[in-house]
């Protein structure tokens, strides 16, 4: 009897390799976000003031905890190298953010001049035509000055 066997076909290339990723890091990773959610609130990170300076203020003292020796954080028990994965996850989460709000201002003004058509792109680019006339490059307009009038 003969094989038909034909295998499936599936289009992944260029796409995450999640199978790369250490699933012990992601669970450590898990278990701080945990121990985060228990002494603060599940996902309170997001809405931390000064979140990027703090967040990496936090990923350096974790990664010099580390260096200096100390394996695990005092307070958590959890590898030190744990928290500061959280701290460069979040810090990531934040760049994201930025990203998208800069997106969004885009789509925003590309809409805008939908909108408002040669208008917008009139007054953005050719406000030198509406410059006040002191502005001239004139010479005469900007006085005579030498050194004798200082």
């Amino acid at each position: 009897m003969e094989n038909n066997f034909k295998p499936g076909r599936k289009d992944d290339k260029g796409k995450s390799r999640m199978d790369l990723v250490d699933p012990n890091w992601m669970l450590s990773v898990g278990d701080i976000l945990a121990f985060g959610a228990e002494k603060y609130e599940a996902n309170s990170w997001q809405r931390v003031e000064n979140a990027r300076e703090r967040y990496t203020a936090a990923a350096y003292r974790h990664l010099m905890a580390f260096h200096d020796g100390e394996v695990f954080d005092p307070e958590s028990g959890q590898p030190h190298l744990s928290h500061a994965s959280c701290c460069l996850m979040f810090l990531y989460w934040l760049t994201r953010g930025d990203r998208k709000i800069e997106e969004d201002a885009k789509a925003a003004k590309d809409e805008l001049s939908k909108i408002a058509g040669d208008a917008l792109i009139d007054i953005e680019h050719d406000w030198f035509k509406y410059r006040p006339t002191f502005l001239s490059t004139k010479p005469e307009m900007l006085g005579n000055y030498d050194d004798g009038d200082r």
